[in-house]
């Protein structure tokens, strides 16, 4: 709204300009006229003045001659033309001024880059400039790459870019099956290994290095025995020397239980079987377990004792031998101890030997050899003429299998 004056008649309707020169009023009536026109007339004008000129619309109401270049009547049109023609000049990217770094005192863009890089190294970042981390530009092929995987018939096929490539597998890997990178056939790996099922599993991601250059892709991964391969295995616990351990069926590592047997072991029991030329010994209830040779010509070997040997082959356990004999001379003198000699037999299978009972012999035992000894004790016999005379001598032993 615009400023209102004070007009000829409100000056003239209030105030003591139209009273007698001699006025009859009361002291109190007097000096309300004398205020009348300051309160009843110049306040309210100066409050409402007061107000509008506060108000947010105030500079509409105040009258402004634009200045060159912009445009308005009045304050708040010439204030909003300058805000137009600072945003219009803030939106300029030319440098319109043409200001240059010297003359601010900043850095050049080379002197920037230089001083970005010199920090770089400092920070011991260097690795993260582009001239180290991708010298060849070769900028969104430098990352890992989305590559597509199909199966037609045998061959697998990965279609994409980069040197560093990853994929969602589409169908199962068998075994003959070929892969193809772009169409090309190329060699497949994971680590050491041919790619195979256990590298290209159906509905998981895998992760390869793509070298079309060369004709090979190599997958990431360890390679070694997967799944596949180890349900091949069938190796088990009590069939690997215990203590030793293996993987088979599964990934799970697992201990042998076979026992180690050493060189030798006593079977449980001797039996045999079969007749004529088919008759066998046959040592029962071997232990279960690994022998070796240790170094032992001999060895391994099955032992069992002679005691089940003999019982098995109808051999006594012991066997009674009664020795006795009669030893004849002549002569003129037969002197004491005449009667003597001894004997022996040999290849006896026997451990050990007890004499029983014994009458001008004793006996020896030792390596399967028994020696018969005869000392019969005579008296001495004197004569002329031929002189006859008969030794008798006696022994009883017993021979043991152990």
């Amino acid at each position: 709204m615009a400023f209102a004056k004070i007009t000829e008649e409100e000056l003239a309707a209030v105030g003591v300009e139209q009273l007698d020169d001699r006025p009859v009023m009361a002291s109190a009536a007097m000096k309300a006229k004398f205020e009348e026109t300051a309160k009843q007339l110049l306040a309210p004008k100066f409050n409402a003045l007061v107000e509008a000129l506060n108000a947010a619309t105030g500079a509409e109401n105040l009258g402004a001659q634009a200045p060159e270049g912009l445009s308005g009547t009045n304050v708040q049109a010439v204030l909003a033309a300058l805000l137009a023609y600072v945003k219009a000049h803030e939106a300029k990217k030319n440098n319109p001024h043409q200001v240059t770094a010297a003359q601010t005192g900043a850095y050049t863009r080379a002197e920037t880059d230089e001083q970005i890089n010199a920090k770089v190294v400092a920070l011991g970042t260097g690795d993260m400039a582009q001239a180290v981390y991708d010298p060849d530009s070769l900028k969104k092929d430098l990352g890992v790459q989305l590559y597509t995987h199909t199966k037609t018939g045998t061959v697998h096929n990965f279609a994409g870019s980069g040197a560093n490539g990853r994929a969602l597998i589409t169908a199962v890997f068998n075994a003959g099956d070929t892969v193809t990178l772009n169409g090309a056939p190329v060699y497949a790996s994971c680590g050491p290994d041919p790619a195979d099922g256990d590298t290209i599993v159906n509905g998981r991601w895998v992760s390869f290095v793509a070298d079309e250059e060369n004709g090979q892709i190599n997958f990431k991964g360890g390679g070694g025995v997967g799944p596949g391969k180890l349900e091949l295995a069938n190796a088990a616990a009590d069939r690997v020397s215990s203590g030793y351990t293996f993987y088979a069926g599964d990934k799970l590592l697992k201990t042998g239980s076979l026992p180690e047997r050493g060189q030798y072991q006593y079977a449980g029991g001797v039996g045999g079987g079969g007749s004529g030329t088919t008759a066998y010994v046959a040592f029962n209830n071997i232990p279960e377990g690994i022998y070796r040779k240790n170094g032992a010509d001999w060895a391994p070997e099955i032992r069992a004792s002679k005691t089940d040997v003999y019982g098995f082959l109808g051999v006594p356990a012991s066997v009674v031998y009664n020795f006795s004999g009669t030893v004849k001379g002549s002569g003129y003198t037969l002197a004491q101890g005449y009667g003597t000699g001894s004997f022996v037999i040999r290849g006896l299978p026997f451990a050990r030997m007890v004499v029983n009972s014994r009458d001008g012999a004793s006996a020896s035992y030792s390596n399967g050899t028994l020696t018969i000894s005869m000392n019969k004790a005579t008296g001495e016999v004197t004569g002329y003429g031929n002189v006859s005379r008969e030794v008798n001598w006696s022994i009883q032993v017993t021979m043991y299998l152990t």
